[in-house]
């Protein structure tokens, strides 16, 4: 399946139905955590909008400057202008962003990565480190290789190991102020009940994973939970939130990998 017929309408009335869940604000919680109280009236570009749930954020640290977003699904884009927050809309590829170079002082970047064509992943780095100004940050969260002996690349998803995930910001001139595997616990609890896959090319726990992950059509997006489990988890990544928040300070393991790139 394309991703054209895989990210449409139905994927991101899904994103959007689950704004409340655990996983989105925990995550949201981590990134901001890391980024620290930036000063406001920054110049934000969010590269792969989707349902625009980072958006209000974006709104916030923006002040009274406009926020940019880009999508290259159409669904996405609609979406988004409908929420009514005034921010820019275009339809296109983080790999292939409409802009000047400096343009921006923060680019946000969640869970775009691992789904772009192979190769536009560096491309879109690249991009990031482009059209930020002197000084300015990306914000990048992508899927996270750890505890899979074998990762194996797909065209349209794969996963990253820290290592990997800091070579591509620092080959696009970038400077790599924090980088750590986030949902500790949960991921932790996945990797433990997940049977160990064979170290070949016929089978392997990434492939397993990723034809599940298309399937499904569900693309990663979380289901919903009970809500006393759901603050209990919430809960869970505030703690984690509240640690890296400190520089110089990682999490040992994690399915998710959160970096802070500085553009010198």
């Amino acid at each position: 399946m394309s991703p054209a017929h895989e990210f449409d309408d139905r994927y991101f009335a899904r994103l959007d139905a689950i704004r409340d869940h655990w996983w989105v604000r925990g995550m949201q919680g981590i990134g901001a955590a890391l980024l620290g109280r930036p000063t406001a009236g920054l110049r934000v570009l969010d590269a792969g909008v989707g349902s625009g749930a980072l958006l209000p954020w974006a709104h916030d640290l923006a002040g009274q400057r406009p926020v940019t977003a880009v999508d290259l699904a159409a669904p996405a884009v609609d979406q988004c202008r409908a929420l009514g927050l005034g921010t820019q809309l275009a339809r296109a590829s983080s790999a292939r962003l409409p802009f000047r170079a400096a343009s921006f002082d923060l680019v946000l970047s969640s869970d775009v990565l691992q789904h772009l064509p192979l190769g536009d992943d560096v491309r879109a780095v690249r991009e990031f480190a482009r059209v930020l100004a002197p000084g300015g940050r990306a914000l990048v969260r992508t899927n996270s290789a750890h505890g899979r002996g074998h990762v194996e690349q797909h065209d349209d998803w794969r996963l990253y190991r820290p290592a990997t995930l800091r070579a591509l910001f620092e080959a696009a001139g970038l400077v790599v102020d924090a980088l750590t595997p986030v949902n500790l616990v949960q991921g932790l609890w996945a990797t433990a009940t997940r049977p160990f896959a064979r170290h070949d090319h016929h089978a392997c726990a990434t492939d397993d994973l990723a034809d599940e992950h298309r399937a499904t059509h569900g693309l990663g997006i979380p289901e919903p939970v009970h809500p006393l489990k759901n603050r209990a988890l919430l809960q869970l990544l505030r703690v984690e939130a509240w640690y890296v928040a400190r520089p110089g300070r990682r999490l040992p393991f994690g399915h998710s990998l959160y970096a802070v790139a500085r553009k010198p």
